[in-house]
């Protein structure tokens, strides 16, 4: 038996209530009213796509913060320009000097070629110019230039020149600050060049001195370093200190730093330490060789130095533990006066400033020898100075004063040889020179002039 189903209306529900509907019509099904339903859970993400073409380079970011200071690598090899290297480079340069004194003892030097550019009597075509220091042709018998004096050179052609006033001629003298320029008829000769010792020069640089030490070691070099670019003290001129190894024939050879330039004329040395010698700085005596050439018509040329006419001492260390109002270890001292000429200080007052120069030892002073040394005769300096003051044993406040510089004369001469060990009154098989520093004793009552 066959069982007929008939639909009149089906609800379809959906999970928030009726959503359609299914009617019998006919025969027919008929849906309507149909609702959507809610959204589905999200579907789970796909799989990762193929990787696109690589992008253009975008802008330069800032730049970040500076790093840290990495370790210091290891020290390269030497330079070229050592000893070695300076020696063979200016050997060619040097030269011998040897003397006969009035008595008939014989001493002898060292000197070398100088190139004087800035002199418009500089004629290096027709003649050569050598450089030495003043006590090498000083006759120490007599304290004047000697009378038999002889130049003997190795380059271009080993030759030995008696100066006769014709073929070589001595030019300048200047013996205070210790520098002597003589002039040989020539060519093909090897001049050098120096350059300034206080501003192109500094504290431990090395340096190097050749010359003919013993006048047995000839042609030698020895090498050190500069102890002190203006070395001061009251027997010796502004000079580059040095711990290279000197001895007697020295004097007079250059001072040579590792650029081969002269920064100094060998000239002394403390009685029994090779190691602790100066040279007569270049910034003292290039203007004195400039003004010998361009003022020489004939006869030898004196460099026109001012002269104060006092002796004097530095100010040291110990004098400041006895008058601790000096405050700083600046300034000169004075010790003695030369009665010939105007008398502008007292016993033990204390210089600490000339033409706007600091006076003294230490690194940011200078020496007082060398503006004194470096003006004419007639220039009026402005001075500091701190008074001594006798009745009190004390020193006063710092004040000023102008001086006229005097002359130097045969008295003066007199006069500072009798105070100082004078590198000049030195013979020169001697290179060591003795330097006699005058010390203030403590609470002592200065004397009256």
């Amino acid at each position: 038996m066959d069982t007929k189903l008939y639909i009149q209306q089906i609800n379809i529900m959906g999970p928030t209530g009726i959503v359609g509907t299914i009617q019998g019509s006919n025969g027919n099904i008929v849906v309507s009213n149909l609702e959507g339903g809610s959204t589905g859970p999200t579907g789970a993400t796909g799989a990762t796509g193929l990787q696109g073409p690589v992008g253009t380079t975008g802008p330069s970011g800032p730049m970040g913060p500076t790093g840290a200071t990495g370790l210091q690598g290891a020290t390269g090899p030497a330079g070229s320009n050592s000893a070695v290297s300076v020696y063979s480079s200016t050997i060619n340069s040097v030269v011998i000097i040897t003397i006969q004194a009035a008595n008939g003892s014989r001493y002898g030097g060292s000197g070398f070629f100088i190139a004087i550019p800035s002199s418009t009597n500089y004629d290096p075509t027709n003649y050569g110019y050598i450089l030495t220091a003043g006590h090498v042709i000083v006759d120490p018998t007599t304290n004047q230039v000697c009378s038999n004096i002889w130049v003997h050179v190795s380059h271009p052609t080993p030759r030995s020149y008696q100066v006769d006033g014709s073929t070589a001629r001595v030019i300048g003298l200047d013996k205070f600050a210790d520098v002597a320029l003589l002039r040989i008829a020539g060519s093909g000769f090897a001049p050098l060049s120096y350059k300034d010792s206080r501003t192109q020069l500094n504290v431990g640089d090395p340096v190097n001195v050749i010359g003919y030490p013993l006048l047995d070691d000839i042609q030698s070099i020895t090498r050190g370093i500069v102890r002190d670019n203006k070395y001061a003290d009251s027997n010796v001129p502004e000079s580059v200190f040095t711990d290279a190894s000197i001895f007697g024939g020295n004097s007079g050879g250059p001072v040579i730093t590792d650029d081969n330039q002269v920064i100094g004329i060998l000239s002394w040395g403390l009685t029994g330490y090779e190691n602790m010698n100066g040279a007569v700085a270049s910034y003292l005596f290039a203007p004195i060789i400039q003004y010998f050439l361009n003022n020489y018509t004939g006869g030898i040329v004196s460099f026109p130095k001012g002269y104060l006419g006092v002796a004097y001492s530095y100010i040291s260390p110990f004098n400041l533990m006895d008058y601790p109002n000096l405050s700083t270890i600046q300034g000169i001292y004075i010790t003695n006066f030369d009665r010939s000429i105007p008398k502008y200080f007292n016993f033990y007052d204390v210089i600490t400033e000339v033409a706007g120069i600091p006076i003294g030892t230490t690194n940011s002073t200078f020496p007082f020898f060398t503006p004194i040394h470096l003006n004419p005769p007639g220039s009026t300096l402005f001075m500091k100075y701190r008074p001594f003051i006798s009745s009190t044993n004390s020193y006063i406040s710092e004040s000023s004063i102008y001086v006229v510089l005097s002359a130097m004369t045969s008295t003066s001469d007199t006069f500072l040889s009798s105070i100082r060990s004078a590198p000049y009154t030195w013979p020169e098989s001697m290179a060591y020179k003795s330097k006699d520093r005058d010390q203030l004793a403590p609470n002592t009552t200065p004397a009256t002039v």
